[in-house]
C-alpha cells in the first residue's frame, strides 16, 4: 500500500530558470496513480453489514503493519468465535433462556429404579444409539449434552431402631469406560436413621446429569431399604 508523496519543488522552479515541463506533471501524477491503486477500496454505500468477510476480501483494512487500528476480524475474531459454546435453537416442547432449555410439555417422562438393575451400570439414552434402555423424550435436535431431572425416592427401614437406611444414585456420560463409584459420579446419597422399625422417608432433588455426544449417559443405583422407589422426572437440558 504506497504512499503519495510530493517531489515537486515549485519555489526552486520561481527562483530559477529552468521550466516547468509536462515530465513534471507526470512525476506527480504516476505518483498519485500508484498510491491510488493499491490503496483498498471503500466498502460500497459505507455499509459494514459483515465486518468478517468484507475484511477477508479487502473491503476493510485488516492489516496487523499497524497495530493501533488491527482488528483481527480476517483471522483472530473468527477463530475465536469458532470455538465457544454456541447456543442451540429453542427444542420443540422446550422453552430457552440462553443455553438453558426446560421441558414446557408432558412432564410425565422419567427413568425408574424399577427399570435398572440394583448396583449394575446401565446405559440410558435414546433409541439407536445401542443403550441398555432408550427413553422417547430426549428432543431430536438438537441433541442434549447435559439433562436436568428432578429425583424423587422414597424407601422404607427394615432394620429396626436405630438402624441406617440409604440410597445412592451415580450418574456418568455413556462414553465413561470405567466409572467409579465415588464423588465424581456421585449424584445422590440419602440416609435416614429409623426412628421405628418401620420407618418410611421421602427426599427429591435436581440434578444434572451429563450425556455423550448420542445423549446416553450410565446409571448406577444401590440401597438396603424396602421397597425402595427412585423415579427421575425428565425436567430439561442444556445445551
Amino acid at each position: 500500500m504506497s504512499d503519495y508523496t510530493n517531489t515537486f519543488d515549485g519555489a526552486t522552479k520561481d527562483s530559477g530558470t529552468d521550466p516547468i515541463l509536462g515530465a513534471d506533471h507526470d512525476v506527480e501524477l504516476d505518483a498519485i496513480a500508484v498510491a491510488l491503486a493499491t490503496k483498498a477500496d471503500v466498502v460500497a454505500g459505507g455499509v459494514f453489514d459483515n465486518l468478517v468477510s468484507q475484511a477477508a476480501s479487502g473491503g476493510i483494512d485488516d492489516s496487523d503493519a499497524d497495530s493501533d487500528h488491527y482488528l483481527g476480524l480476517s483471522g483472530v475474531i473468527p477463530t475465536q468465535l469458532a470455538t465457544k459454546i454456541v447456543c442451540l435453537p429453542e427444542a420443540s416442547n422446550h422453552k430457552k433462556i440462553g443455553n438453558l432449555q426446560m421441558a414446557d410439555g408432558d412432564q410425565s417422562h422419567k427413568v425408574s429404579a424399577s427399570d435398572i438393575t440394583e448396583s449394575t451400570w446401565e446405559t440410558v439414552g435414546p433409541s439407536g444409539n445401542g443403550a441398555d434402555h432408550v427413553i422417547a423424550f430426549w428432543p431430536a435436535s438438537p441433541i442434549p449434552r447435559i439433562a436436568v431431572f428432578n429425583v424423587i425416592i422414597s424407601t422404607t427401614n427394615t432394620g429396626g431402631v436405630g438402624t441406617d437406611t440409604h440410597t445412592f444414585l451415580h450418574t456418568t456420560h455413556g462414553d465413561d469406560a470405567s466409572p467409579a463409584l465415588d464423588s465424581r459420579t456421585l449424584q445422590v446419597r440419602v440416609g435416614h436413621t429409623a426412628l421405628d422399625s418401620s420407618c418410611k422417608f421421602g427426599f427429591s432433588q435436581l440434578i444434572f446429569v451429563p450425556l455423550n455426544a448420542d445423549g446416553v449417559f450410565k446409571m448406577y443405583w444401590e440401597g438396603n431399604g424396602s421397597g425402595t422407589q427412585m423415579d427421575m422426572y425428565y425436567k430439561g437440558f442444556i445445551g
